[in-house]
């Protein structure tokens, strides 16, 4: 490499690694198009690729370069300019480059939206952003596959190719991966007896069938015994729309339900986890590997403590073996 590397992004299930320079200038590996590379039939590289800046505003010649910010998802990268403007390529068959073309693939970054972008995450087929207006009024938006609810209620439509709006105003933070979806936005959004944005709160969208968002809800299904015809009644996790993590039994402010003064999080493929401003870490999904750090291997679906100790950082990395691991 011809400089250090600033930070390294690898994606769920295949095998793109991402990662940017010192000098700002972004780097792929391998396929799908996510190697950022016009006019060439390589469809993958073993070594660091430069990206080509596409129509991107770039000042370090033909490569995508400025580059403040990276995400990667299945098979697609987005890149996050100095100036606020959100870049894309790679796999666009859920409308993930939320670009709204219905071309499958982008050898080169493509613009996603007009607004001025301060946050971006990935998941397996969908991405997240907060835009520029973040700092002070925040609104989250989401594209790309939405058949479990990872951008929001869609009245049926498994994708969007056209962001479409999560958050309103008040979204400071998010966090992707696999088919789920985590913002830090206020909630309520409005509270009935003062009128003001409750506190800001950890949000769930998405798949939460192993409890991995850490909401807790459940919902009752009865499952008839194909053998015996015996009806039996079954405990499942409900996927999560804007639902608040349970945080009963965390570090939260005002002895608060809802998960509220969360410090970092993030989103794995089966589980998701979080740190609060004392350096503890809490952890909710599959933990069949020792995935939430709680010296047991048994799943949550509500937020278990990760370890004993405080910890200074936190990323998750998905499906690196059968199950997920918590680094």
């Amino acid at each position: 490499l011809p400089a250090p590397i600033r930070c390294f992004y690898s994606c769920i299930f295949w095998t793109t690694a991402f990662c940017r320079y010192w000098s700002a200038e972004v780097c792929c590996w391998d396929a799908a198009g996510q190697l950022g590379q016009s006019g060439t039939d390589l469809t993958w590289s073993p070594v660091a690729i430069q990206v080509d800046k596409g129509n991107s505003p770039s000042s370090i010649g033909s490569k995508l370069s400025d580059v403040i910010a990276i995400a990667a998802g299945g098979d697609t990268a987005y890149a996050l300019q100095a100036n606020g403007t959100l870049w894309a390529w790679g796999d666009n068959r859920y409308g993930q480059l939320g670009a709204d073309s219905p071309v499958e693939r982008r050898t080169t970054p493509v613009r996603v939206m007009k607004d001025r972008i301060v946050s971006v995450a990935a998941g397996d087929s969908h991405a997240v952003a907060v835009a520029a207006d973040a700092v002070e009024n925040g609104s989250v938006w989401g594209f790309g596959r939405a058949d479990s609810n990872q951008i929001g209620d869609l009245n049926g439509a498994e994708m969007s190719r056209l962001p479409v709006l999560m958050v309103e105003r008040g979204g400071v933070a998010v966090a992707a991966g696999g088919n789920s979806t985590l913002v830090q936005a206020p909630y309520p959004v409005k509270d009935g007896d003062t009128g003001l944005p409750g506190p800001l709160t950890l949000l769930a969208w998405g798949e939460n069938t192993l409890g991995q968002m850490g909401t807790g809800e459940t919902v009752s299904v009865p499952v008839e015994d194909p053998e015996s015809g015996v009806i039996e009644v079954e405990i499942r996790n409900m996927n999560a729309m804007n639902k608040p993590v349970d945080g009963a039994g965390t570090a939260n402010e005002n002895n608060s339900t809802y998960m509220q003064i969360a410090w970092s999080f993030d989103v794995g493929g089966d589980h998701m986890a979080f740190s609060v401003n004392n350096g503890d870490v809490y952890a909710a999904g599959v933990n069949s590997l020792g995935q939430l750090g709680d010296f047991t291997e048994l799943d949550s679906n509500i937020p278990v403590r990760v370890g004993r100790e405080g910890f200074s950082s936190l990323e998750l990395y998905g499906y690196i073996t059968p199950g997920s691991s918590t680094l």
